[in-house]
């Protein structure tokens, strides 16, 4: 059937498959800047309700002139969600950065672990003397057993933690050998349960062997291609990601800068095509001579690109209010006063921002701030924090603080709560700790034991929290 288009046709075809509002804004969160660019410029061929609109500049001239400036523009849909926003800038290219000297290799990897394992509790201790014992490549130099035994502590203990090290930037800190520095990126990289994740594991002797391809070349064509392209951004050793003789390039989409005296945040939007609705298909909505199947068709395209439009606009606030986020409570760092990071978490960013964890998760993953002291992944300037059983949330270990604090002050008097006590309590707000951790925390706390506390108690003291 003949319909219309830009040319005077629309062509009417099923190839394009839709999916809910959902899923298109989740997607848009997750995707780095360079992705990005290219979702959208496949967006504009698939969909012709949108066009990139490269009039923008000329209409804010007249408007200017007009006296008709607004805080925002929509086009069309008349919905305030989608705002199309002026930029006076000239069109560049997506500025690719490399990572600056600023902040060194074992400078962020100790402000890293300063944030996420408190000095005085044991696991503290442990990350301080895996660190210490890193080579030169990043690697742990000595078997665990002998780190364990200087410390006094189980081995599970000391390989628990280094397992937490693995994961902290870049991924593969502390690794025992290449294969666990491989693992490590590819479960950054969301690959843990791909083919590719099987293939490292299982078969590392032909990976090294360079028969890797032979293995590769059975999987499906789109899997195949991909794997070839994550295995090109793999390095062997965690140092090599910030060695200085082998810059690593990256996209950052975030500007942190000092203006007198104050920090600002600014968002990269150059490169990046200016979408918006085409009128000319909005109108035929309203022409009584299109037919009803063309019409059907544009209104199908029309509902998808407002879902697009949509998540580019959040995909943009909740960038931009996190990065906020991190330049207040990061500050000292930010501005060189200090080498080490404040203990906020994603989950505390997520609460006081009013944005889900799982979005907060996304927008800090793969995108890059370029900074005063060097340019760093947003998800470097969060701490560690305990998961939480059957849900996908974190707590703080800020919470987890206030929270023990909370039961030993409202406690009885006459049974103070043990540590097993409150870890008891914890897991059953779905919070899994062990009555070790309560009793490194408490101390941290400097609140002394349930039999010291009933003491206290019997001999009048009236406040201990």
């Amino acid at each position: 059937m003949r319909g219309y288009s830009q040319k005077g046709e629309v062509k009417l075809s099923q190839k394009q498959v839709l999916f809910p509002v959902v899923r298109t804004v989740v997607k848009l969160i997750q995707t780095p800047l360079l992705e990005l660019n290219q979702m959208i410029i496949e967006e504009l061929e698939q969909n012709p309700l949108l066009v990139e609109d490269v009039n923008v500049l000329e209409r804010m001239r007249n408007k200017i002139e007009e006296k008709k400036i607004t805080p925002s523009f929509h086009e069309l849909s008349g919905d305030v969600k989608i705002p199309i926003s002026p930029d006076e800038d000239e069109e560049q290219e997506i500025d690719a950065r490399f990572i600056t000297e600023g902040i060194n290799f074992w400078q962020r990897v100790e402000a890293q672990i300063n944030i996420s394992f408190p000095e005085s509790t044991t696991e503290g201790k442990i990350a301080r003397a895996i660190f210490d014992r890193l080579d030169g490549n990043g690697m742990l130099a000595e078997p665990v057993e002998l780190i364990a035994n200087e410390l006094g502590v189980p081995v599970e203990k000391v390989e628990e933690v280094r397992r937490e090290i693995l994961h902290l930037d870049p991924p593969g800190i502390g690794a025992r050998e290449v294969r666990e520095v491989y693992l490590a990126q590819l479960d950054s990289l969301g690959c843990g349960d791909s083919i590719l994740y099987q293939i490292v594991n299982n078969y590392w002797d032909q990976l090294r062997s360079k028969r890797v391809h032979k293995l590769i070349d059975e999987l499906p064509e789109e899997e195949k291609v991909r794997a070839r392209e994550i295995l090109k951004q793999l390095y062997r050793y965690p140092a090599d990601k910030y060695d200085k003789t082998r810059p690593t390039y990256v996209y950052p989409e975030v500007i942190i800068k000092m203006v007198e005296g104050k920090l600002v945040v600014e968002l990269v939007e150059s490169g990046i095509p200016r979408v918006t609705l085409n009128s000319k298909y909005v109108r035929m909505l309203e022409d009584p001579e299109i037919p009803a199947e063309a019409k059907k068709f544009i209104q199908d395209r029309y509902k998808r690109a407002l879902e697009f439009l949509e998540g580019l606009q959040k995909r943009k606030s909740y960038l931009l209010r996190i990065a906020e986020y991190i330049a207040e409570h990061q500050r000292d760092f930010l501005i060189g006063k200090t080498k080490y990071l404040n203990p906020i978490t994603q989950l505390q960013a997520s609460e006081d921002l009013g944005i889900p964890p799982s979005t907060v998760s996304r927008i800090v993953n793969k995108k890059y701030a370029d900074t005063p002291v060097g340019i760093f992944e947003l998800k470097f300037f969060f701490s560690r924090s305990l998961k939480v059983k059957s849900t996908n949330n974190d707590v703080s270990s800020d919470y987890l603080l206030k929270r023990i604090k909370e039961l030993i002050k409202n406690e009885d008097r006459d049974n103070p709560l043990r540590d097993e006590d409150i870890a008891s309590i914890l897991q059953k707000e779905g919070i899994k700790i062990s009555r070790r951790s309560i009793n490194d925390k408490r101390k941290m706390l400097g609140i002394p034991s349930a039999r010291k506390r009933k003491t206290m108690y019997k001999r009048g003291v009236k406040e201990i929290v």
